[in-house]
């Protein structure tokens, strides 16, 4: 075999492989922005988890107040924001309650 078929072969062998090692290249570039934009919603769905239990409280206080002292603009904006809820009779533990549901 001469040395210029050798340099054909491998040149023809050489170039496929680069091509290859291109687009993995690129292939996992692509990976790690979907990994990291996968991290920053999966930290939002976990930070959103941990306030959903101060939102409910916070509707509940609203919802408890607005019974409380027959506030129709907090009923309206509680409302308007989906939450519906209607006023029990007061127990002997509690002077007033409004079981808050949040409607979406």
């Amino acid at each position: 075999m001469t040395r210029t078929f050798q340099r054909t072969v491998l040149l023809a062998l050489a170039i496929p492989f680069a091509a290859i090692v291109a687009i993995n290249v690129t292939l996992v570039a692509l990976n790690r922005s979907a990994q990291s934009d996968i991290a920053e919603r999966t930290q939002f769905i976990q930070q959103s988890v941990a306030l959903e239990r101060l939102n409910q409280e916070i509707i509940r206080a609203l919802a408890e107040l607005a019974v409380r002292n027959q506030d129709k603009d907090v009923t309206a904006l509680l409302n308007a924001n989906g939450v519906t809820f209607s006023a029990s009779a007061p127990s002997a533990s509690q002077t007033a309650t409004a079981p808050a549901t949040k409607g979406k």
